[in-house]
């Protein structure tokens, strides 16, 4: 158990909006706007994303986010923790955002 008196907050926040909703069942899934509009009561940006969708465009988007100190998070699409994406990430799971960046090779170039 960590020494820090606040890494229990996750924990509490699940269970005290578990207990909201009436039960964990209810809890269960749903959306991500509507879990950080519960903890947070700020507005929420929501964009879909597409195999078509211009990366360029969401990289930004989640650059000026970045900058701007907003909550983020992502999902990935219906299904189960034994389906994955292209990228190897488990469908039908929400997954924070920490920070944007550009990663670049070992000549500076963007990669």
């Amino acid at each position: 158990m960590s020494d820090d008196k606040t890494s229990a907050w996750g924990i509490v926040a699940e269970k005290v909006y578990a207990k909201v909703l009436g039960n964990y069942l209810k809890a269960d899934g749903g959306y991500l706007d509507t879990a950080l509009r519960f903890l947070t009561g700020a507005p929420q940006f929501s964009y879909t994303l597409s195999s078509s969708s211009d990366l360029s465009v969401t990289f930004a988007l989640i650059n000026a986010a970045d900058v701007a100190n907003y909550i983020m998070a992502a999902a990935t699409g219906p299904g189960t923790d034994t389906t994955y994406n292209v990228c190897g990430i488990a469908n039908g799971h929400a997954y924070s955002i920490l920070s944007a960046f550009t990663m670049t090779d070992s000549t500076g170039t963007a990669i």
